[in-house]
């Protein structure tokens, strides 16, 4: 997590973290400390007021998957158990059997006040820091910044059957942020 003056934020990775601690950079809060990992939290201070950021699972899957196999994030429990699928499509069906709701348990270990779906930045989080006092035109500076830490090599195809049983398996979480 990383603390502010008025909020902390916490996200499992390849969920819009990197784009929302630079936009919170943009509009002048300060740096994120440069020993800032992803850490999934076994304790939350339920003092303070969070915001976090979510996505669709199946697109979460997806770039979870493919940063784990190129070495760029370490796995999470118990997606551990399933990352040695070959491809992203058997990795999801391994995560639909053996571990549904799952994805839903890890996002709300942040325990958070606010969720702000990556479908609708940058207008949420513009939204977000106007509620903190910041100007609406510091706000709109985070519009324009571009993407950061975008996955590559995520060609395979969407499997829309295997994305409605991710949907089914994960409906809490899905019917929660509006997913399907």
């Amino acid at each position: 997590m990383i603390h502010y003056d008025q909020f902390s934020f916490g996200a499992p990775p390849r969920s819009a973290t990197s784009w929302f601690i630079k936009a919170c950079t943009e509009v002048g809060l300060p740096d994120k400390p440069e020993d800032f990992v992803h850490n999934i939290p076994t304790k939350v201070e339920e003092k303070r007021y969070i915001v976090s950021t979510v996505r669709h699972p199946y697109d979460w899957l997806r770039s979870y998957f493919h940063a784990v196999k190129n070495m760029q994030i370490k796995p999470i429990y118990p997606f551990e158990n399933h990352i040695h699928a070959a491809t992203h499509n058997d990795f999801v069906r391994r995560v639909v059997l053996n571990d549904p709701g799952h994805i839903c348990k890890l996002f709300d270990a942040y325990k958070a006040s606010t969720v702000i779906r990556l479908e609708d930045l940058p207008w949420a989080a513009v939204g977000f820091f106007q509620t903190l006092g910041i100007s609406r035109h510091k706000s709109e500076e985070c519009r324009s910044l571009p993407k950061l830490n975008v996955g590559r090599n995520q060609i395979e195809k969407t499997d829309k059957y295997l994305r409605r049983m991710l949907v089914e398996s994960e409906k809490d979480f899905c019917e929660r942020y509006d997913y399907s």
